[in-house]
């Protein structure tokens, strides 16, 4: 009986990071998406409306609840007050990271023709990485969290 629990737990365990790497590779696409769509609507206000930017961060943001609406709030902060931040994007790599912020960084700097150009483009590459991230979701979180399971039960069979 001891065996048995002690295998239902190595299931629990594998399937755990099975699901853990899933949600990861969702989370991932799901802030590359929204930066695309972001890169849009900032293309729209800065060019027809000429929004300023903290408020274009703030009502774009507003009423969501993801990575990627806290950033644009912790950045909206660090362009008022001129003060870089540390941010918590825990679900890519540094070097997107640093991507991300360098094109958060480039917003405000040049005139309103550059920026535009500057921002055309970046979206192709945010773009590019939203189909990537999202392809990726697709297939190598589905294939990790199935493999989990696999080596969850194989784990439950040697076990008992």
């Amino acid at each position: 009986m001891l065996n048995f629990g002690i295998g239902i737990m190595l299931f629990a365990v594998s399937t755990y990071f099975g699901l853990y790497y899933r949600r990861r590779c969702r989370l991932r696409a799901q802030l590359y998406a929204e930066l695309y769509e972001f890169s849009l609507y900032l293309t729209e206000q800065i060019s027809y409306s000429k929004t300023p930017l903290p408020l274009i961060f703030s009502t774009f943001s507003l009423g969501k609840n993801t990575e990627f609406a806290a950033l644009l709030l912790e950045y909206s902060k660090e362009f008022e007050q001129k003060e870089p931040t540390e941010y918590a994007l825990k679900h890519i790599n540094d070097r997107e990271k640093s991507e991300i912020l360098s094109f958060f960084r480039g917003l405000g700097k040049t005139d309103v023709d550059n920026q535009i150009k500057k921002l055309s483009e970046q979206k192709q590459w945010i773009k590019n990485k939203k189909e990537i991230t999202q392809t990726e979701e697709t297939t190598k979180g589905k294939l990790y969290f199935k493999l989990a399971v696999i080596i969850g039960i194989a784990l439950l069979i040697i076990v008992i």
